[in-house]
Formats: C-alpha cells, structure tokens, sequence
C-alpha cells in the first residue's frame, strides 16, 4: 500500500460527519490539510522527532467549542428575532391593538419581501451562495412544494389565530410543536427512535396539556387554527432539514432556502387570502382610503417583512448547525420568555393550573437537554478514541514505508550499477 493510498483508506473507513463542514456538508479541507501534513511527515526519516504524526486533540475540542458559541448565538438570535415578531403578530390583528384583519394577505406580503431581500443579497453582496443546482419542474414539485406549501399554511394559520386568541394561549398550544417535530423526524429517519427522548416529550407533552386546558382563554376558532399550525410546524422543519442537508438540490444555505420556498408559501397564502379574506374587501377598507393610512400599513407590513426575513434566516441557519428536534425543544425555552413577555406587554393571564404545566414543560426540557448533551459528551469520546486508532495505523504505516522501501530502492541501485559495470 502507497503512501497516500493509507491515507485515503482512512477517508473511507472513517467517519468524520462530526468534523467542520462547509454549506454543502463537505470536509474536504480538513483532508486537504491532513494529507498535506502527512506528505511533509512521510518524507521526514521514521526516527526524526518530527515525525510524530498526531492530531492534537485541542484542535478538535477547539471545533467543539465554536460549534457551540456559533449555536448559542444563533439561539440568542433567534429568541430576540421571533419574540419581536411575536409581539408585532399579535399587536398588528389584533383586535384590542392596530386590527388589521387581513393575516393571511400580511403573511403573503411578508413572504414577497422576503423573496426580494433574499434576491437582493445572492446578486449583489453573496453571489457564491447562489443554487448551483437547476431543478427541474417535477423535482421542484416533488422536494420544494410540500415544504414551501407546510411552511406557508403554518404561518399563515398562526397569524390567523391572533383574532381570536391572546399570545399566551397561542404559545401554550404552539409549545407542543416537537410532538410532531418528533414524529415527522422519526417517519423521514432525520432522528433514532429513542425511548428516553419519547419519555421527554412525554412530559413536556402532559406539561402542554396542563397549559392548555385552562380555559381562561380559550376560543375554539383560534385553538383549530393553532393546533393546525402546530402540526403543520413539524412538518415544516422535518422537510426544511432534509432541504438544508441534500446539496443535490442546491439550498445549502438560507437565501437559497429562502429563494425556493417563498414563492410557494406566497403563492398559497394569496389563494388562501382570496378565499377567506377577499382582495376586493382588504383594499377597500380604511387602510387603503388615503395615501397616509395606505404609507402606514405598507410600512407596518413592511417591517414585519424584514422581521420574518431575519428570524428565518437564524432559524435555518440554527437548524443546519444543530439538529431538527434540538431545535424544537430549545423553541420550548423561548416560548418560556413568550409567555413572560406577553404578561408584560399586553397583560396576559393565566392559571395556576397553566403555571404548574409550565414548570413541568421546563423539567421535561432540562431532561431532554441532559440526555442529548450526555449522548453527544460520548460521541465525542468515541471519536476520540477512534482518531487515536487511525493515527496508530498511520504511524505503523509510516514506519513501514520508511523501513522497508528504501532498502528494496537500493538493492535496486546497487543491481543496476552492478550491471552496468
């Protein structure tokens, strides 16, 4: 075996998933940087001191720890962008604020701005980023359009709900999202079925339910509309995953994400906003009476848009870093800060029976949290151990080439010289 065919065996008899990738889930420089590290130790003598072939583990812990920083920040983000907009949703439809009884025509228009913004930044500042891939009409429909129509309907039915229903409820019933999270990863194999993590979600499940049967303020219209969007959220991010990881498709990055799935998301919310909402009646309302009133609600719509295009982008983004169901429990948290917020901001109330399944959701999160850390803690470990394995195998290598191989070179010489004289 040649001296770089050992190395590439390590390629494809290793699993390096783990290690830093680019947008399209490549590890190719890190090789690069290996095989020229062992070119230059390859052809150092066997008993030179600099040929010790290690890979300093500080490398990898180092890899580690900007993964996580690179994923808190994203969290913090993200909590902050769709808090923002939270707030926003609710104080635009609702009825006790600006009424602005149009959602789904909002969402529409929100999801064309984000198109723009997202069009904008691949041509002027992030070209490299554009899709490289050329999708067909059949692929489109058969990757694209579920995620874009699941994404769309998800939304939209959300922002619907705030007619009828305060944030606070609104939270408590979104907050069962990874139930379906869990599912959908389960049935697309994005996630291993995994007794401890379904126990889990079990009780953040029986916390939700705590939450929900306060009925307070219940309101059977916004529950259908929010529960519906619950489930369609699991599906949502299920098939947002699998976009994000097959680089055949060309969205291995958020604009481009973004670029495919917002014509599709406005294109149902349109049809959704002429059949529930009527285009006649949304621009003959006081809103569009003046140029005033018509600047004040672009402006309104507008901000909103952009709101959505950066929370988008932290969640696509926070998605690809981490994990599907990851995701969705750390959304738990911030449903948490939600709830806070909207006692604060619109003073929302709730029951002691909806505080105690609070509490209980926040234990089953820290349960969860506690696992999957542990389970990565011993990936980690055994990575450890088996990059340790693969720097033996290359030392032994090494020291074959360099003890054996030379001597074969020259007996050859010396039969050579030996001829020609």
């Amino acid at each position: 075996m040649s001296r770089r065919s050992s190395i590439f065996k390590m390629e494809e008899d290793t699993d390096f998933s783990f290690l830093p990738q680019d947008h399209a889930g490549n590890t190719t420089e890190f090789f690069h940087e290996l095989d020229d590290l062992s070119e230059i130790q390859l052809q150092t003598p066997i008993n030179s001191p600099q040929n010790q072939f290690t890979i300093p583990k500080v490398s990898f812990t180092k890899t580690y720890k900007k993964t996580a920083v690179t994923a808190f920040l994203l969290m913090i983000s993200w909590f902050t962008s769709s808090l923002g907009l939270s707030v926003y949703n609710k104080w635009l439809f609702s009825k006790n604020h600006f009424n602005f009884p149009y959602p789904l025509f909002t969402t529409c228009s929100h999801n064309i701005i984000q198109f723009c913004l997202s069009w904008f930044v691949l041509q002027i500042f992030l070209p490299n980023l554009k899709p490289t891939a050329k999708l067909s009409f059949k692929e489109y429909l058969k990757n694209v359009f579920p995620a874009g129509l699941a994404t769309g309907l998800d939304i939209g039915f959300s922002n619907a709900s705030f007619r009828f229903i305060t944030l606070t409820f609104y939270t408590m019933v979104k907050s069962g999202a990874p139930v379906f999270v869990l599912l959908f990863a389960f049935l697309f194999k994005l996630e291993k079925i995994n007794c401890k993590l379904i126990i889990c979600i079990g009780v953040i499940c029986f916390g939700v339910l705590l939450m929900v049967t306060d009925k307070t303020n219940f309101n059977i219209n916004g529950y259908l509309l929010v529960q519906a969007a619950t489930i369609l959220s699991g599906l949502r991010w299920a098939l947002i995953q699998i976009l994000l990881k097959n680089s055949d498709l060309g969205m291995t990055n958020p604009f481009a994400t973004n670029l495919y799935l917002t014509p599709i998301m406005a294109v149902t919310l349109l049809i959704s906003s002429i059949m529930a909402e009527g285009l006649y009646t949304i621009f003959s309302s006081h809103f569009f009476q003046s140029i005033t009133s018509i600047l004040t609600i672009l402006g309104v719509i507008f901000f909103g848009g952009v709101l959505a295009f950066i929370m988008l982008l932290v969640e696509y983004q926070l998605i690809s870093t981490t994990s599907v169901v990851t995701f969705s429990i750390a959304g738990i948290l911030k449903e948490v800060l939600t709830i806070s917020t909207s006692h604060i901001v619109f003073q929302d109330s709730f029951s002691f029976t909806a505080a105690v399944g609070l509490i209980v959701s926040i234990v089953g999160i820290a349960a969860y949290n506690y696992i999957r850390i542990n389970d990565l803690y011993q990936k980690h470990q055994s990575e450890v151990i088996e990059l340790e394995e693969n720097q033996a195998f290359i030392s032994t290598n090494n020291f074959l080439t360099n003890d054996i191989t030379p001597a074969g070179e020259e007996e050859e010489e010396l039969l050579i010289y030996k001829t020609e004289n």
